[in-house]
Formats: structure tokens, sequence, C-alpha cells
């Protein structure tokens, strides 16, 4: 379940209407101040002030300007449209462009930065006083580590020390600009802040009342259909993950699955955090037993949760192009995503990924149509109620929401309900993919809806997982994004890793089935839920804020996309 690192508290008295009207006035005033900034030389990023954000948090004044910081300079790609475009003909079983996915070299060819704007920019920084430089493999990110007075010389901002609920941050209170020069070249600038993204931490129950992922195969389908033998999958974690890889084996051990070969990339400096150990054992024994074995487990590790951290991360993965399948049970109310920079960074990220034909899973959230910022898991409506969870509700993600899971005692499939405090809604902030124009009849006003699609993730049946040398019941919608990759990564096998999207693969067959707007028509592959609330919106016959499309049946969605 998601909850802020330190038990952070931030913007407790502030609405969300207040909040998101804050945003649109901050873009706009940033706008209009930079045109006269850019007579001086100057121009405006998409990194805004985070003063509307900090509301209700104590400032501390200026912050030391000593202190050090890693930033990431976010580069803009070329060619998006373009890239869309082959993204979506390779996903499209109709075109004949369809299997055939982008090559992280031809991205760099024709979608990357180009070499000269990473020069133009790493040069800038070293001028700068900025040192320990370095270039994600498709130039989409520049690092480089200074100090806060470095920082607000090269990018004409402002950083001050907060108290979030006796935890100091500190974040820009105005926007982040670059020289003129650079306006064309860099989107956002990361790491003025280090305000921590949402982890999940994952509410534990005992006695065990959940399933264990091998069991989680029959009551979704899977029994008899192939392993995710030949696919890879990527889990994103933070901290030490030594106990991780043991729990893991363990839990190998005891339900008599398959050894799994792990590989950990590491994207940052090494951290000594084991704070959110649960939620990584979580990730990676659900989705490897829900699949029964993968090809490679690869877990990609950040440094710790900021919003920089995570980005990066997100990038490396896809830069990489390792793993076919990605999953993050990590988010945050999308204003903040927004206001930062992240979500440019995240956004061209996974569209890069999404052209090489990789699909990226993330959880909705458990405060039901909102998105929590304070530790109130598990309680519908107890977030910000005007924004969703990003990076779930990204343009190319598939969106994975909560349900309550109903099987009789031989954990056959009965039925499922929309989870009470399983996030769903619509967001104000990103743009819905044209896949899903059909089954949201709110698409066509430009806001993207979610969840996509949905999983067990109330914690009275949620999975049995093993955390040192006993077993637990876990619940949350960090239960339901691993579960839908480990139940994609059997789908992808048996297709030789030709799905493509998956997010667009699903709405292509509940288009098929339902060809305008406001049918019902059962949809291959997929249980429909029809009932149960998320706190604003409820179940009903055909897609929903709630459950989206609906819960993965393995066996019968293989055939339906072969």
């Amino acid at each position: 379940m998601f909850r802020r690192s330190g038990r952070l508290r931030l913007i407790a008295a502030v609405t969300a209407a207040t909040l998101i009207g804050s945003v649109v006035a901050g873009v706009s005033a940033g706008a209009a101040s930079a045109s006269g900034l850019a007579r001086t030389g100057w121009q405006a990023t998409g990194t805004q002030s985070l003063t509307s954000v900090l509301a209700g948090a104590t400032s501390l004044g200026s912050a030391d300007r000593s202190t050090p910081l890693r930033i990431d300079v976010v580069l803009e790609a070329r060619n998006s449209s373009k890239l869309s475009s082959i993204a979506r003909a390779a996903s499209n079983p109709s075109s004949p462009e369809f299997g055939k996915f982008l090559t992280p070299a031809a991205y760099l060819s024709e979608f990357a930065p180009t070499a000269s704007s990473v020069s133009a920019v790493s040069n800038y920084l070293t001028n700068e006083g900025f040192k320990t430089l370095s270039v994600d493999a498709n130039r989409l990110m520049v690092t480089a580590t200074g100090t806060v007075a470095e920082a607000e010389k090269a990018f004409h901002t402002t950083i001050d020390g907060f108290d979030l609920g006796g935890h100091t941050v500190y974040a820009n209170i105005s926007a982040a600009y670059v020289p003129v020069s650079l306006s064309s070249t860099v989107g956002a600038v990361l790491g003025l802040s280090d305000i921590p993204m949402n982890s999940i931490e994952p509410s534990i129950k005992t006695p065990l009342t959940g399933y264990y992922p091998k069991e989680f195969q029959k009551v979704y389908g899977a029994t008899g259909t192939p392993t995710g033998s030949q696919t890879s999958i990527a889990v994103m974690a933070e901290g030490d993950l030594t106990s991780v890889i043991k729990d893991l084996r363990l839990a190998e051990k005891e339900q008599k699955l398959p050894v799994v070969p792990v590989t950990v990339v590491p994207t940052g400096p090494a951290s000594s955090d084991t704070s959110g150990a649960d939620e990584w054992d979580l990730d990676t024994q659900v989705s490897t037993g829900m699949a029964e074995t993968v090809k490679r487990l690869y877990i990609y590790d950040a440094s710790d949760l900021t919003d920089t951290d995570i980005a990066h991360e997100i990038n490396v993965w896809s830069a990489q192009d390792k793993a076919q399948l990605g999953s993050a049970s990590l988010g945050e109310p999308d204003v903040l995503a927004f206001l930062d920079g992240s979500m440019l960074a995240i956004d061209q990220s996974v569209e890069e990924a999404a052209a090489q034909g990789q699909s990226f899973f993330a959880s909705t959230g458990d405060t039901g149509a909102s998105c929590a910022i304070e530790d109130t898991n598990g309680v519908p409506d107890s977030g910000l109620t005007a924004s969703l969870c990003y990076p779930a509700d990204g343009t190319w993600t598939t969106a994975v929401g909560g349900t309550t899971l109903i099987t009789d005692s031989n954990d056959t499939y009965v039925d499922e309900l929309a989870w009470n405090a399983g996030g769903g809604g619509q967001s104000y902030l990103e743009y819905p993919g044209a896949w899903t124009d059909i089954a949201d009849p709110t698409a066509s006003e430009g806001f993207r809806g979610d969840p996509d699609i949905a999983m067990d993730a109330d914690l009275t049946t949620g999975a049995d997982i093993y955390v040192g040398k006993s077993p637990e019941t876990i619940g949350g919608t960090s239960v339901s994004s691993p579960l839908a990759m480990g139940a994609v990564a059997r789908v992808e096998s048996a297709l030789h890793n030709k799905l493509g999207i998956a997010v667009e693969r699903f709405y292509g067959l509940y288009n098929a089935a339902n060809p305008a707007t406001g049918d019902t028509n059962p949809v291959p592959g997929f249980h429909d839920i029809i009932a149960g609330t998320n706190g604003l919106y409820a179940a009903t016959p055909g897609w929903d804020f709630t459950t989206g499309i609906g819960s993965l049946d393995v066996a019968p969605l293989i055939q339906a996309l072969r």
C-alpha cells in the first residue's frame, strides 16, 4: 500500500481542488514569467515550483547551500509522434509492421536526443561546477552531482528547506530555468527536491487468509498454459536487496517452484535501506510464482525513493531493453509528478519501451478514487480526490487496480468484486491512449481514465508471501501489479514475446467485442467485474473506473491473442 518514506505528512490541509487549481495557475504564471526571463537569456523547463504542494509544511527558510544533491537533467526526445505511431503499429496485428519492435540502436538513431545536445548539456553542467557526470544509454538523462548553491545558480531557481512531520526535506520554490540555448533540449530538471515518491508498505494479516503465488495460477486460469520461461521480467525496487533474494529462494523451496535466475541492476549509489524489503519480497515472489518461472528476473535497484531516482530507474529499464515486462508498486498523486518534471521523464521512457515491445505495469493505489500522500492505506477517498496515482495513469502504462477475490475451497475462481480501496478514476494531467476511446466514454474529453485491468488486492484475499522465515498475507494493489505481470509473462512466452504493448492489446480485444461505447459484451480472456465500489465509482458491466476491463483469465487470453 502507498506511503511516504519516513511517514511524511504533506499538504494535509490542502484540498485536491485547491491543489489542481494552483497547478494550473502556476503553469500559467510560469509561462507568463518565462517570456520576461527569455529576454535576459533564460527559458522555463517543465520543472515547476513545488510551493503549492508544500502548503501544509513548515518552511525552514533557505536550504543549506552546501547540501549535496544529485540531479537528472531530462532531455527532450525527438520525433515523438512518429515514435508513437511505430509503437502502435508494432502492437497492431492488422498492421504490416506488427511485431517489428524498435531496437535501442534504432531509438538512438532517430528518436533519442542527439550527441551534440548531450554534449551541450554536459558542458553547461561542468562549467557550473557539477561533477561525476554520466549519461543514460538512451541519452534521455544526464546525471550529475553538485550542491544546492550550484543548482540554484545553474537553474535560476530557489531551494528552501521544509519540516514535513518532523522530517527535513528540501524543495525548489520556483521553477527551474536553463539558458535559452538549451531550451529546445532540456525538458525538466529532477533532483531539486528530495521529497520521496510513495512506496508501498503492505498491510500484513495473520493468520494466513490469502493465496500463495502458485495458487493464483489456478485461480486465474493459468494451469496447463506455458510458463513464463521464455520471458524476462523486471521489478522496480530500492535499497539493500540481500534479504529479498534470500526470501525468494525460501519461497521457491517451500512452494516447490523453479529457481529463477536473478540479476540486480543498481541504478544509483548503493543504499543500506531495508525498510521496503517486504514490498520487494511481494513483487518478486508474486510475479515469478504466477509465471511459474521466467527466463530472468531483473531487479532494478534505486538508491532511494525520490522522484529523481525512480524516474532514472525506469529509464534504465527502458534503455537496456532486457526485460519484456516491468512492474512498479510505486506511485504518488500525479500532480506532484507533473510539477517536478518526473511525469515528463517517465512518460518518455515508457514510450520508448512501448516501441521496443516492452510493457510496463503499475499499481493504482490503495485509497480508492484518490491518491494518498499520508499513511491512510486501505481507506477510500483518503487521498487527493482530484489526482490519480502516477505512474499508473501514464498513457503507455498498464494501470492495475484491485479486487476482492472469491473462490471455492479448491481455489477455483467464483467471482470478484471491486476492492473498496482500489485506485481508479480520471486524471486531469495525463492523456488517454487512443485505444481507450471506445471503452472509456470520458476519454474524448482528453483525460486518462484508469485502471485498465484489475487483480486481487483485498487484504483478506491477498498474497501469502515469505518475509523472513515465515509467510504472511499481504494485500493492496501492490499485489495486483506484479500478479498481472506474472500472468502476462506466460502470455508473452506463449506468443514468443510478440505480444507488444499489453495495454493496447487488451483494449483491442475489448473493442472487438464491444465496437461501440456502451456495449458490454463479454471479452475473451477477462473476467468482467460488475459489483463493488472504490468509494466514488462502482463496478458495472463493461469497462469502469474501478476494475477497467476486468481481471485476467490466462488460458482464454492466450487463445484470443494468438
